[in-house]
Order: structure tokens, then sequence, then C-alpha cells
């Protein structure tokens, strides 16, 4: 087994155990608990152990990947998907989109002279898994991140540490590896991602917004009821599953199937993204039920909105329109009747999953993504850092921190 799959451990002044473990091991050893431990936290989707699994048999092309588990007195307490991978980097050394050889695709051609060994926790856009994925025991997140850091900064054959977090976390995280011995830095990635915190009929939504977007609001119903577009929704695996093809349809017809000209990241819904939503949401995984919210005619699906039932949480993955009947705004429309639905049955947040601006008039609550990136002292890793510093020193104030 690769060195993902070699077990090491190391324990911080908490008594807190690490151990790095392959994918199929982790799962099959500790799936039961990290299910457990998903549950009683009401684990945002892309944390459950289902979800690991569906990316990394789909969407994992090209890294390796792993679970690192820390432990208290034999109890799980944290968990953290990482992956390994060989990248090209250009001389600041920082992903913004490629943080694997799977998404290198979507990035715009440039320089990447520089070969790094580089371990990160999971982001991949095919899967919509943009965000930090660590998952831990609130009281004790902290000194879980301090013990990460510790295993992270002993990796062997690798060249640079990678880690999205969110910005209010962006200190825990530098103390932790500086802690280790590593001198890290934060780069700003100005990715804000948008969340319902207090879910509310999409109506009593709409009625907080300004006077024009209530108009627009109206327009589009009254548009929608004139090209007999009604809204129902789908729940479980076994009503979503018939759906799949229409919705592959949908998305063939859509701005996304189209490409963008706009300069926007479109990723595109093909036989990958398919199959990873398909394994994540026909696992069976205790706790997560999908729901898919439809726009429907007699012609057939104009607009959908495919998201997960999980604890006190819908959360968005997959938004599509054509655009046969502009006017009615139907992907807004979908989106307002997968609201209903969640608020119809007491859910309590509604993850938008989204860093789009037009979204945020759904929203009550943000937060900002950042990369805390740290070098390791390989003879690459020392000759990175120097060329990292001294573009850095070059940037414009306050894009990068040391």
């Amino acid at each position: 087994m690769n060195q993902l799959a070699r077990v090491s451990s190391a324990a911080d002044r908490a008594g807190i155990t690490v151990a790095c473990l392959g994918a199929d091991d982790a799962l099959q050893r500790h799936g039961a608990a990290w299910r457990g431990l998903a549950q009683r936290l009401d684990a945002m989707f892309f944390k459950w152990p289902a979800v690991y699994d569906a990316w990394r048999l789909t969407c994992s092309e090209g890294a390796e990947p792993g679970v690192l588990l820390a432990w208290k007195q034999g109890q799980l307490i944290g968990v953290l998907p990482v992956m390994r991978a060989r990248m090209r980097r250009g001389p600041g050394f920082v992903p913004h989109i490629d943080y694997g050889p799977f998404d290198s695709a979507l990035v715009p051609g440039g320089r990447r002279l520089f070969p790094v060994r580089q371990i990160s926790s999971v982001v991949s856009w095919c899967a919509t898994w943009l965000r930090p994925s660590l998952l831990a025991e609130p009281e004790l997140r902290g000194a879980v991140i301090r013990a990460l850091c510790l295993h992270l900064a002993n990796q062997a054959q690798i060249d640079q540490i990678v880690l999205p977090v969110r910005e209010e976390e962006q200190a825990v995280w530098l103390d932790g590896l500086r802690a280790a011995g590593l001198a890290p830095w934060v780069h700003q990635l100005r990715r804000k991602v948008l969340t319902l915190e207090r879910l509310a009929p999409f109506d009593a939504i709409v009625a907080k917004q300004n006077k024009r977007y209530r108009q627009n609001v109206r327009r589009a119903r009254a548009a929608a009821a004139e090209a007999g577009i009604r809204f129902e929704t789908r729940v479980g695996w076994q009503q979503v599953a018939p759906e799949m093809d229409a919705l592959s349809q949908l998305a063939a017809e859509s701005w996304k199937g189209q490409g963008a000209a706009d300069g926007r990241v479109v990723i595109p819904f093909d036989a990958r993204q398919r199959a990873f939503f398909e394994r994540a949401l026909s696992a069976g995984e205790p706790g997560i039920e999908p729901v898919l919210s439809l726009g429907l005619t007699r012609d057939g699906v104009v607009s959908a909105l495919l998201s997960a039932r999980h604890g006190e949480t819908l959360t968005a993955l997959l938004t599509f329109r054509n655009d046969r009947y502009p006017k009615a705004s139907a992907g807004l429309l979908a989106i307002g009747a997968g609201i209903d639905w969640g608020a119809d049955h007491g859910l309590r947040r509604f993850d938008l999953n989204s860093t789009q601006d037009w979204t945020r008039h759904l929203s009550d609550s943000s937060h900002m993504l950042v990369n805390v990136c740290a070098f390791l002292p390989t003879p690459r890793g020392r000759a990175y850092d120097l060329i990292a510093r001294t573009r850095r020193r070059w940037e414009a104030p306050g894009n990068a921190t040391a």
C-alpha cells in the first residue's frame, strides 16, 4: 500500500492521537464511527463518509485519497479527508481551482513550471465540494486542528501543504503549523460561501428583499403561470432516480451545458459528475435523502434543483434551467420550491452551497475562505519557499500575509 495507507500517529498535549489511513481502510474500519460523528454534529453534506466514498470512486482521478482521523481516549473526535497529488504550480504556489489534477482542465492557461508533491484537504469542483471539510467535536476543534497540523508537518515525500479553511479559523491553523516547525502563509481566495441559516418559506424570504427584487419574483411567477410551468418535488432515491436522464438533458440545454463566454468556471454535468451524485445519493447513507425540485411543462423539464436533506439541513447540489421561458426565472422558482419543501418539513437550514453573487438575496449568512499553505523542509520545499516568498513581496499589500 502507498504512503497514505501507512498508519502513523502523533499526540499533542490534549492527548489526541492522529492516524492517516487509506480510503478503503478508513471507511471499512471507521465508517460507522465517522457516520455517527456526522449525525451527532448535523454535519454538512460533504463531511459524510458515503459522500467521500462516492467522490474517491468517481472524481479523484490523479490524486491519492486518504483520511486523517483523530481520537481521544478511544473515541473518534475528528475526521479530515485529504489527498496527495503531484501538481504543477506557478511561482505563487497557490491553487484557486485546481487543488487536484482532476480539475486542472478548468484552469486557464499560464506558466506552471514547478512540480510539487502536495497534500491538501479535498476540494473538487466536479463534486461541488468547494469548502473545508474538517469534521470535529466543537469543544475540541482547536486541539484537533493542532494535532492535525503536527501530523501534516511530518508527512513523508511531500513538499507542500494546502488547506482551504474558513477565514475566522485561519489563525488556529497558522498557529498549529508554526508550532509544528513550519512557516505558513495565507492566500486570500476571496471566495464567499453563502448559507440561509434560518430557513423560512420562500415568500417570507422574498418579502425581506428590496422592491425591485419583489417585483421581479412576482413577474416571474406570472410568466411561469402563463407558460403553464408547475413545480413538483421528488423525495428519496426511488423517486429521484427515474428523473436523472431528464436532468442530464436539461443540463445539456442550460447555459452550463453550452459553456460560459464571460469567464465563469463551468462544470459540465458529464458522466463523471452524474456518477458522483448517483453514488452519493443512492448509497442508502442513514440520514441522507435526495430531494429534486422540478419545473415542469407539458413539454418536459425546464428547471431543476437537486439537493440533499441531512439532519436539519437541506443542501443545494445542482441547479439547471433552459431558456425556453426566460421571463419565468424557472431556475429561481425551482430553488424557491426546494426552500418551501424544506420549510414545510421542519428543516432549520438551507445550505446554498454557493459562491454566486445572485444567490445573496436568499442567504442570511456568509463566510470567506482562504488557503493556508506551508512548505515542508524538503530540498524542493525550501527552494519553493524562497521563490514563493519573493513572489509575495512583489504582490500588492494584503494579498498574502506571512
